[in-house]
């Protein structure tokens, strides 16, 4: 295993490798599934290959589908150029994602909510840290707030201009990089996915 992967780490507390049952791909969050007896990893995998686990995922997609509901069914194959990554292509394995959307926002609605946005990240500061990492002299308070702008800024500057949507995803079929693939070929690719 390379790296700190969440493996090494098992390995470290466990005293031995853990059976791998179910992972992620690089650069995702959620649950992964281990087991620590073959009987058990044997078990589980039969149930994710008779597609009896049903697996849910969120993600923040560029763009507001044009459908609250929709599903992406196109085989996934080796990328022609790149190895890294996987590509949309007509000999590929079949591959099904269904996705709903729930909740969507445009440029000119996250601009209305800006002052809202400042109040979040000004109470997230003082929660987070009750005295300033600043110090506590004027200039310390007058920084935290240049940064404050400088985040507000930045997300402004970063906000795609046909807006963002917040969606479930649901895969059927197990491919790698399934659900950005899928996404992507909708047209709607996932904010900070650099690799699609």
């Amino acid at each position: 295993f390379k790296g700190d992967s969440a493996v090494q780490r098992l390995v470290r507390v466990l005293g031995k490798a853990p059976l791998v049952v179910h992972r992620l791909d690089m650069q995702t969050s959620g649950a992964l599934l281990f087991a620590l007896h073959s009987k058990a990893a044997s078990r589980l995998i039969s149930q994710f290959q008779a597609r009896e686990v049903r697996k849910r995922y969120l993600l923040i997609a560029a763009g507001i589908p044009s459908e609250a509901h929709f599903k992406v069914d196109a085989k996934i194959g080796p990328h022609a150029n790149v190895k890294v990554m996987r590509a949309i292509t007509p000999d590929g394995q079949a591959a099904l994602t269904h996705f709903d959307v729930i909740a969507t926002q445009t440029k000119a609605q996250w601009k209305e909510r800006k002052a809202e946005i400042r109040s979040v990240l000004q109470q997230a500061r003082k929660s987070s840290s009750p005295s300033s990492p600043f110090g506590h002299e004027e200039g310390g308070r007058k920084r935290e707030e240049e940064d404050i702008d400088a985040t507000i800024d930045d997300l402004e500057r970063n906000f795609p201009e046909e807006g963002v949507s917040f969606i479930m995803a649901a895969p059927h079929t197990g491919r790698t990089h399934q659900i950005r693939l899928h996404i992507t070929h909708k047209g709607h690719p996932i904010l900070g996915d650099d690799l699609y």
